[in-house]
């Protein structure tokens, strides 16, 4: 396992950008230190399930972890290689194929320094983060290979936000994204492509109760969340990768009219020297996926206390889990699933029969499936 440590990223769910977030704050702002609220986690106890998996036949070396569907049976799955950052692989039964692999890492045209994509019925989009977002490229999934048939969609560029790379596609105009102005309250905005705008959404910042400072170690800690939206509703689940706290937002328009609580644990930290420290209490959060009658979260392991004195979880690495929670759309925990071994992401099929997850075995990267079988 450590022979193949290299191709493991260190912190694969930050994905290296928070050097440029943390370079960006600090030129704008000096901090005091504060403590966030902890609140105790809202999830019930349910029975747990036991999910047994199959490894899926591969024609090739998968060389990324993070995986997820780009239609019916292909997977868009990332790529440590040095040469492209994605591969799309088709699946047919219990076996993948890879068909290639597109997006060079690089300043150049086409390329991309660290980037975040959402998946949409007709297309791919990723964002180009190098300290804020600075592009978007529209790829329709029928032509991942073809860069003559790429787009490129257009950043505002008269505002004051820091954008982090985190954010969901509304419409073709329209995407939120984690972020705002430094000098606000609010941690989501909404970018307008056509107008030419962005604008503050009404969701400050939870378990802070400052009405217009805001510390960058806040920006740090909050602003860094992954958005999962409802394939064809107007709203999102928003998941901080600090703490446990996994919210819905419901949306009209570009106002937050609804807010529904799934975890309610706060992240722990306080700002000190200018930087951000994380309390040893501190739960890490989860990887959340959602379908259009389910969402799905990957528990994370461990305290941050614990994950500093433990590497490995279960044999693989600590930021690996088999600890699955099943929610609907209303806020309701289903179900929840203890897998037979540590996944490091996952996607889930449309009908919400199928999991499938990444993880390691004989020091390469798999894909494991699973049964789920949810119904309505």
């Amino acid at each position: 396992f450590c022979r193949f440590a290299s191709k493991i990223p260190l912190n694969p769910i930050g994905c290296g950008f928070e050097v440029y977030i943390i370079c960006t704050c600090l030129l704008l702002f000096s901090c005091s230190s504060k403590k966030s609220k902890d609140k105790d986690n809202t999830i019930q106890e349910l029975p747990t399930i036991q999910l047994q998996g199959e490894y899926l036949k591969c024609d090739s070396d998968i060389w990324g972890m993070k995986i997820d569907f780009i239609d019916e049976n292909q997977f868009l799955i990332e790529e440590l290689s040095q040469n492209k950052l994605y591969a799309i692989y088709e699946l047919n039964g219990n076996s993948l194929r890879k068909k290639g692999s597109f997006l060079t890492k690089g300043n150049g045209a086409w390329e991309v320094i660290n980037p975040s994509y959402q998946v949409t019925d007709s297309s791919l989009f990723i964002a180009n983060y190098s300290g804020t977002i600075s592009k978007v490229y529209k790829i329709r999934k029928e032509y991942p290979f073809d860069k003559d048939k790429w787009e490129v969609v257009d950043m505002p560029l008269n505002h004051n936000c820091l954008l982090f790379p985190n954010f969901v596609m509304f419409n073709d105009s329209i995407c939120i994204a984690t972020g705002g102005e430094l000098t606000d309250n609010k941690i989501l905005s909404a970018i307008n492509f056509k107008r030419n705008k962005v604008e503050a959404i009404n969701y400050t910042f939870p378990g802070i109760n400052v009405a217009t400072y805001v510390k960058p170690a806040d920006f740090l800690v909050y602003c860094d969340a992954k958005l999962a939206k409802h394939p064809s509703l107007s709203k999102f689940v928003y998941t901080c990768r600090l703490g446990r706290f996994i919210e819905i937002l419901e949306m009209d328009g570009t106002h937050l009219s609804k807010r529904i609580p799934l975890c309610a644990d706060y992240p722990v930290y306080k700002a000190s020297n200018d930087r951000r420290v994380i309390d040893d209490r501190c739960l890490r959060g989860a990887v959340t996926k959602v379908t259009e009658n389910y969402i799905y979260c990957l528990m994370t392991p461990y305290t941050h206390g614990e994950a500093l004195k433990e590497n490995l979880y279960k044999g693989l690495p600590n930021y690996f889990s088999d600890i699955l929670y099943v929610f609907n759309w209303d806020g309701k925990l289903l179900h929840k699933y203890t897998l037979d071994m540590p996944v490091c992401s996952f996607c889930i099929d449309k009908n919400d029969k199928y999991m499938f997850a990444s993880t390691m075995k004989d020091e390469n990267f798999v894909i494991r499936k699973y049964e789920l079988g949810l119904s309505k």
